[in-house]
């Protein structure tokens, strides 16, 4: 024993000599070497040791001093010893040998006794009746006691314990705790056997063990003595075993003789303690890590809310929330409360904290508070939902929900704080219910509706391939109309042209027959008179003349071309020798002639849907068929038959993509595939930039050119956005592209061989006054628009000039300013009576002396002698609209505004039958006449305003004026607000200063603050986050920032603020009717 005594002496001298007065700096090495030992002390995170490590030699060997004067005055050992006394057996009596058997029913008791000597030792116990009272044991010298106690009690220990925990370095935490100390086993210990003697006060006569129940002691008047060897300390102990298994299980409170002798406190005041000094050693990461591995540790932590003081739960269930904060804490803590049920004897979890919050003898808001805190975090700080309401359900069990609802509008805000939390968090299982139930039907009703879509996007797809192909048959149709219209005008002209001829034919013939005639008759008057005078020679009687016989007609010509001319009139008749006239030979047959019977049926061209190959075959001229097989073959009929077939016909072998048997089934038909013409490549008549710009401009419109040109002519802005209008007013042709378009028109070119944005263009080369067209149709299309955005302004603008010029506020600052800026420059550049508003923006520029406040700062400060100055830029906030759009912009607008109208107008003149126009320039010629009126009063207010501070409206644009006005009035407000916030910091360090008059060292503990305060602001970031601490990231002073934020800020989970949002929507959407029911 003595030489444990001398270990502590030892110790506690080593300790004290580590507070050495400051001495004067050392060289540099010596100063680096301790400085470095500091900061192994400090235990500070690397980045903040960087910096410390960049501190000259002076301030390092400051750092070390004011680290030393810090440096505990006693080591762990020497709180130590005087707890292991005051559990020390020995301590209560010096006299009275008696002995007691190990198996004695009070072994237990004793088995906690010997853990601090280690030694076997005669004990003796005292039992009458069934009571068993503090062991006494033999040979326990009084002089020892005292020399260990001291006057000391053992709660100013506890407290002395507690200071140099929460104050002393990392080191001596430490070593307080390490194996050779043990020095939370002793603490748990001692708190163990204060709350044995607890239970007396509470008058429950059983004890606090968990699996073994209460022990019961024989009544006896016999004193036994027997050698027993030290008892070892239970080491492991099951989730309900009794935290107090390693101490004495009293039947009864020891009385205040006995524990005068050891100089003892009171129970309830050395719980209180002993839970400060577990949440200082908590504070530390190495401590709390020990205390959370520790079997009995949170076990009776737990069991400290049987304590009498309100203040005394109040901190332990802080402690406990603080711990289900913390990863693994809350399993603990669960496992803490079913010990304490066992140990209590409770009927449920959790009864006894419950009537603690709900039964209270006296209301302790701080208890309240904290009582509410901790079920909200130990009910709603789990991620399992299950788990959370099964929870919630524990505390419904009890009688939580009805008793909120009882004291839900308590004064404490604090408490309404934590009861508001509580309910945001709360999982309310039947309205989850309904929400799940209506969410079916919504996802129900959302696969209808998609289902609904669709088939109405399938049923429009089909309209719309219906209307595709509509649409294609009637370019076809009208494509062939256009077609047979230009054959009818070119045979209408062909036979106007034959009928020409024939006519001509048949005057010349006419004429003709009569000059034959009268030569004819010539001739028969010369005939008679020569016969009476020159006879011919008469042929021989019996001889006959005959003519020779015609020779056999030629074979038919083919059939003229329909443009083909007229055949030749007939010859006239000739005289055969004789006096015989011979007929003419029959006239050729004319084209439009019917056939004779031999001759050739002209059969129509068969006119296909798609460009098909060409066959290269060698076929028969017409006038070869005759007596051939061709003869009787009519292909016209069977195309009629097969039409359906030859769809398909057609299909396959259109120009275009080949299948890959297409090829091979040619060549093995022998055709000639190589031959085959390559479809021609289109013309177009823009440049390569141009044409890719037009297609890309082209995509936007879905409608085909010629619908797009009647919408132009129509002038419809409801058939165009105001996106393709300026499309279009982009893709204008240029007159070069029109002149060779129409040129490429002229020389009977087929269009279709153009260029699909070529032929877009040549449409809108037909449509006359274009650009003035499209310009109308943007004006009508964005005049609505542009009235309601340059409305607002011009009325801003307005407002601005018209409030700045009436504003009393302002003309107090510029008098203000006009004072102090003549006191400034009277001397230099004599009295002025004005000055130019551009002149506000170096008041801030403007700085005192030592550079700290600017010269608006001092004039901001005369809102007590002039309140007038108080509110200014409220007052003038409609100054930030008017500083945003020029004036002259707006009246630049309201000239092309007028300029479209009176385009409209002009239009309109030449179309009186155009409906658009009429509507528009009814709807809208006033409301451009209110906009022009309104322009016109927003001129004049302006120039009032500026001309009324000195300004020349010609000269100073709106946005100008008022935007130096806006930079003014923010910049006031700035320094308004540097004034206060000046005001409050002077305030603040003037209290301060008078608080730490006798202090002398509150320039060394600041310093040593600034070093690790960012570091702080870092960890606690994580606890605002509401999100769990895991244990190996525990730091230094983890414990009090939580601690700290669940008192500025109450625990909400994540997903609180939906449902507590939720919750507020079903309850204002509840409506009382007539009958008493509720619509929702």
């Amino acid at each position: 024993m003595g030489h444990g005594v001398s270990h502590h002496q030892a110790s506690g001298e080593r300790w004290k000599n580590n507070a050495e007065i400051k001495q004067p700096m050392p060289d540099e090495p010596t100063v680096e070497k301790r400085f470095n030992e500091v900061l192994n002390l400090m235990d500070l995170p690397p980045d903040k040791a960087k910096v410390l490590k960049n501190y000259d030699s002076q301030k390092k060997w400051e750092i070390v001093c004011d680290q030393e004067k810090m440096t505990a005055k006693q080591a762990p050992s020497f709180y130590l010893s005087k707890l292991t006394t005051y559990l020390d057996p020995k301590a209560p009596r010096s006299t009275k040998v008696t002995t007691c058997l190990e198996s004695s029913p009070a072994a237990p008791f004793a088995e906690a006794f010997y853990s601090f000597f280690h030694a076997q030792c005669r004990v003796v116990y005292l039992t009458i009746g069934d009571e068993c009272f503090v062991p006494m044991m033999q040979y326990a010298p009084e002089t020892l006691r005292r020399r260990t106690l001291g006057n000391s009690k053992s709660t100013q220990i506890l407290r002395d314990l507690e200071i140099s925990l929460r104050t002393n370095n990392i080191e001596w935490v430490r070593e307080f705790l390490n194996e050779d100390n043990k020095g939370l086993e002793v603490l748990i210990d001692y708190l163990s056997f204060q709350l044995e003697i607890l239970k007396f006060d509470l008058g429950r006569g059983d004890t606090l063990t968990g699996d073994d129940g209460p022990q019961s002691l024989g009544y006896s008047s016999v004193i036994t003595t027997q050698s027993a060897p030290s008892l070892q300390r239970t080491k492991s102990l099951g989730p309900y075993d009794s935290p107090t298994s390693g101490t004495p299980k009293l039947k009864r409170r020891p009385t205040h003789k006995q524990l005068s002798r050891l100089n003892m406190g009171e129970a309830e005041d050395d719980i209180h303690v002993c839970i400060m000094c577990l949440r200082a050693i908590m504070n530390n990461k190495y401590g709390f890590n020990m205390v959370i591995e520790h079997t009995q540790a949170i076990n009776c932590i737990a069991l400290s809310l049987n304590h009498k003081s309100l203040r005394t739960k109040a901190l332990v269930l802080e402690l406990l929330a603080a711990i289900c904060l913390v990863k693994g804490g809350h399993p603990i803590i669960l496992s803490a409360f079913d010990n304490f049920k066992v140990v209590c004897g409770e009927q449920f979890r959790f009864q006894t904290l419950m009537e603690y919050f709900r039964d209270y003898t006296e209301f302790n808001i701080d208890f309240m508070v904290a009582c509410m805190q901790f079920i909200n975090i130990v009910v709603h700080s789990v991620e399992d939902m299950n788990f959370r309401v099964y929870l919630q359900y524990e505390f419904t069990q009890l009688g939580l929900e009805n008793y909120l609802d009882k004291i839900g509008q308590t004064e404490s805000e604090e408490l309404q704080v934590q009861i508001s939390a509580y309910w945001d968090n709360f999982f309310d299982v039947h309205s989850l219910m309904e929400d799940s139930e209506t969410k079916a039907i919504a996802l129900d009703r959302v696969a209808e509706l998609e289902h609904l879509i669709s088939r109405s996007h399938e049923i429009e797809n089909e309209l719309m391939a219906k209307l595709v192909d509509l649409e294609t048959e009637n370019v076809n149709v009208r494509r062939e109309n256009e077609d047979l219209l230009t054959l009818r005008e070119k045979s209408t002209e062909e036979i106007n042209t034959l009928r020409k001829k024939i006519h001509d034919k048949d005057k010349e013939y006419t004429k003709r027959q009569s000059v034959l005639e009268s030569k004819l008759q010539q001739l028969e008057n010369g005939s008679i008179s020569g016969g009476s005078s020159t006879s011919s020679p008469v042929p021989p009687p019996g001889a006959t003349t005959t003519l020779p016989a015609p020779a056999p007609p030629p074979p038919p010509p083919p059939p003229p071309p329909m443009s083909a001319p007229a055949p030749p009139p007939p010859p006239m008749p000739t005289m055969a020798p004789g006096g015989m006239f011979v007929p003419p030979p029959p006239p050729p047959m004319a084209g439009n002639a019917l056939a004779p019977h031999g001759a050739v049926t002209i059969r129509r061209t068969i006119k296909t849907k798609h460009k098909l190959p060409t066959l290269n075959w060698v076929a028969l001229r017409p006038t070869e068929v005759n007596g051939t097989v061709f003869k009787n073959l009519d292909d016209d009929k069977l195309y009629t038959k097969l039409a359906k077939r030859l769809d398909r016909f057609e299909e396959l072998f259109k120009l275009g993509p080949i299948n890959g048997s297409g090829g091979s089934d040619r060549v093995d038909r022998g055709e000639d595939t190589s031959s085959r013409k390559l479809k021609p490549e289109k013309v177009t008549k823009l440049g390569h930039k141009r044409l890719q710009n037009m297609a890309i401009c082209r995509r936007k419109f879905d409608l085909p050119s010629d619908a797009v040109v009647k919408l132009i002519n129509n002038l419809d802005p409801k058939a165009l956005s105001v996106d393709q209008i300026e499309t279009l007013l982009r893709m204008m042709p240029t007159e070069t592209e029109a002149k060779d378009l129409k040129q490429y028109e002229r020389e009977h070119k087929t269009i279709d061989e153009l260029e699909d944005e070529d032929k877009f263009l040549l449409q809108l080369t037909k449509v006359e006054r274009l650009e003035q067209k499209l310009s109308i149709m943007l004006y009508m299309t964005t005049f609505q628009e542009t009235l309601n955005t340059m409305t607002p302004q011009i009325h801003a603008i307005t407002l601005a000039a018209r409030t700045v010029k009436s504003s009393k506020r302002m003309s107090q600052l510029l008098e203000l300013i006009l004072l102090l800026g003549n006191m400034m420059n009277g001397a230099k550049r004599g009295h002025a009576y004005g000055f130019k508003l551009q002149s506000l923006d170096i008041l801030p520029e403007t700085k005192t002396a030592d550079k700290k406040m600017s010269l608006l700062h001092y004039i901001m400060e005369f809102k007590d002698e002039f309140p007038e100055i108080v509110g200014v830029e409220q007052e003038l906030r409609v100054v930030e609209k008017a500083a945003q759009v020029p004036l002259e912009n707006l009246i630049v607008d309201q000239v092309e505004l007028e300029k479209g109208m009176e385009r409209c107008r002009k239009e309109f003149a030449l179309r009186k039958d155009n409906l658009v126009l009429r509507d528009f320039l009814a709807q809208n010629e006033e409301k451009l006449q209110k906009l022009l009126s309104d322009v016109s009063i927003a001129k004049e207010a302006y120039a009032a305003c500026v001309e009324y501070f000195g300004e020349s409206a010609r000269t100073v644009p709106s946005n100008t004026f008022f935007a130096t006005l806006l930079r003014f009035l923010k910049n006031a407000k700035q320094a308004e607000l540097d004034n206060e916030r000046r005001r409050v910091l002077e305030e603040t360090q003037r209290a301060k200063s008078l608080q730490n008059n006798n202090n002398n060292n509150v320039q060394d503990s600041k310093r040593n603050q600034e070093a690790v305060i960012n570091e702080l602001k870092s960890r606690t970031k994580q606890v605002k986050e509401k999100k769990k601490l895991p244990q190996d990231e525990v730091y230094h002073g983890a414990l009090e920032d939580i601690l700290n934020n669940l008192k500025s800020e109450p625990y909400v989970r994540a997903d609180a603020l939906r449902r507590s949002q939720r919750r507020k929507y079903d309850t204002s959407s509840i409506v009382p009717n007539h009958d008493g029911t509720m619509n929702i």
